[in-house]
């Protein structure tokens, strides 16, 4: 562990307090060769009493050694149908306040969203630290991308019309050194995009999966304001996408310092009172995973997992009982992405396998437990089981571990 925090990195603020730690497993990647053994290490976050701000107070990951390599390549499979939709709707947002100009994405991964900004009339520069800069540079040789962490003193001051910021500013430790280095290669007038995960849906949904070693800030609505006002960009969008998953801001650069603002004591009760009762659900919830294995071993059954994702791993990695069920007890694990098959997650023995796997391996229905690891597409992924497995499907126990380790009834088939 590295890089303990003692100020709020949004704020500065001294007044924080270490509110929840979770066992994580300290890997990105979804995918190996082989079987592959990686460390479960303790997670640390604090609340900021002054900006309401939860961040991570024992960073995992070193930022100058770990990011030029695997990192943040953990979305291998192709950009999806809906990845291009909603995308070009966040474009079309931006282009309500800038229709052209020069843009640098800070954390560029692969360069998709960079392509479709140079494909609705942008001039477009990346910057990414991982490797899969080499990824964007293949794919899209036209789009001159930076293989490097993000330094203000690389670019010429005022350069840019745009920065954009997709899902990148949770990762970074420093993020006021980095927006005010932003703010001085940005024009006169220059814009702010910003695409984050909103953790108030997280805390609403009780999404525990959501906190991810990765993942150093956790922002809401009223701490990512107060966070660019006082950095002097004035607020000109502030929408929620992804069904509330994300938070999309536009700002705009400007010359005069803004009122400095704080978040008032009633919406930092509020907030912390929501907290409170997540931390609180997060703590039973992990008593939920020892009992839901202590159950499914007095069983006896064999267990086959669906969804080789980190739903399955950040959840079964809380505790240690969870850990011993990924490495000891699947005894099939299924994957609906063709580009996993064959191989393994961390801490699983076993390959992934395609779903017609199900058929082979169920000879005798009641022998087995099947646990769905997805939280959007379970009821879809049941009706696949149901669909392979036809009239075997109702002597099997299928579970879900959204929300609560819940039983899925049969349906007719």
């Amino acid at each position: 562990m590295n890089n303990t925090n003692k100020l709020c990195p949004v704020c500065g603020s001294r007044r924080k307090k270490v509110v929840l730690t979770k066992n994580q497993l300290t890997d990105t990647q979804t995918k190996y060769s082989k079987p592959t053994d990686m460390s479960v290490e303790k997670l640390a976050l604090a609340f900021c009493y002054d900006c309401t701000m939860l961040f991570v107070v024992n960073n995992l990951v070193n930022i100058k050694k770990n990011l030029f390599g695997d990192l943040y390549n953990a979305s291998l499979t192709s950009i999806t149908d809906n990845e291009i939709s909603d995308s070009v709707g966040t474009i079309e947002i931006l282009k309500k306040y800038i229709k052209k100009g020069k843009i640098l994405e800070i954390g560029s991964g692969r360069g998709n969203f960079l392509n479709l900004l140079r494909n609705s009339g942008f001039e477009v520069n990346g910057c990414e630290p991982g490797n899969s800069c080499f990824t964007s540079r293949k794919r899209y040789p036209k789009i001159k991308v930076i293989h490097n962490i993000f330094e203000p003193d690389d670019y010429p001051k005022r350069s840019y019309d745009i920065v954009v910021f997709q899902n990148c500013l949770e990762h970074i430790p420093s993020p006021r050194k980095i927006i005010k280095g932003v703010w001085n290669i940005l024009r006169e007038n220059g814009i702010l995009f910003i695409q984050v995960p909103d953790f108030t849906f997280s805390l609403a949904n009780n999404i525990y999966s959501d906190i991810w070693f990765e993942h150093v800030l956790y922002f809401n609505w009223d701490n990512l304001e107060l966070f660019l006002n006082n950095n002097n960009f004035k607020i000109l969008c502030h929408e929620s996408l992804n069904e509330g998953r994300d938070q999309l801001i536009i700002a705009k650069k400007i010359l005069s310092k803004n009122p400095f603002k704080k978040i008032s004591n009633k919406q930092i009760n509020k907030y912390r009172n929501k907290l409170d009762l997540f931390v609180k659900n997060f703590s039973n919830y992990g008593n939920k995973v020892d009992n839901f294995i202590d159950k499914i071993n007095k069983s006896g059954k064999k267990i086959i997992v669906y969804g080789a994702g980190a739903s399955l791993l950040s959840n079964f990695s809380l505790t240690k009982k969870g850990v011993l069920f990924l490495k000891n007890r699947i005894d099939l694990l299924i994957d609906g992405d063709k580009t996993k098959h064959d191989y393994y997650l961390p801490l699983v023995n076993i390959p992934i396998n395609p779903p017609d796997a199900l058929a082979k391996k169920i000879n005798n229905p009641k022998e087995f437990c099947i646990l769905i690891c997805a939280e959007k597409y379970r009821y879809e992924i049941y009706d696949n089981i149901i669909a392979i497995l036809r009239e075997k499907a109702k002597d099997v126990l299928v579970y879900s571990i959204f929300p609560n380790f819940n039983q899925i009834k049969h349906r007719n088939v």
